[in-house]
């Protein structure tokens, strides 16, 4: 009867780490932005890009997604929406294209608009990361 308690309590605390690592964390989007906020991430210098990412599966993707491309030159600011299966991108156009974008999304393993993910980059995802039917 021990054993069985200790396997529940340890397969509860399992489920439980998958459920905050691959969860969803509270987003701060544009509608929770003040105007002005809005307006200077839409500044005359920079471009805004909506990419397609179709991938998506969860706040880790998201993370990745953010955290990468917001260490690319020229990436001004980066918010993933994982309901939408959509990146919204601020960049300078004199630093980067909406095809470099594209192409720093999909060497962290995720599409990008019809550009298909890097297999490499894709098959180092978490589990929860990978499309349905790769999860194993």
């Amino acid at each position: 009867m021990n054993t069985k308690r200790t396997f529940i309590f340890v397969l509860l605390a399992l489920l439980t780490i998958g459920v905050v690592a691959c969860g969803g964390k509270e987003k701060t989007t544009d509608s929770k932005k003040s105007q002005p906020q809005m307006m200077a991430a839409h500044s005359s210098d920079q471009s805004h890009a909506m990419v397609k990412l179709p991938t998506v599966q969860c706040g880790m993707c998201e993370d990745t997604i953010e955290n990468g491309l917001a260490k690319v030159n020229g990436i001004v600011s980066v918010d993933v929406d994982i309901e939408e299966k959509m990146g919204h991108i601020n960049y300078d156009p004199a630093k980067i294209d909406l095809a470099s974008i594209e192409n720093a999304i999909v060497a962290l393993g995720y599409q990008a608009n019809e550009t298909a993910a890097n297999p490499g980059a894709y098959s180092e995802l978490p589990n929860c990361c990978k499309l349905p039917e790769d999860q194993n």
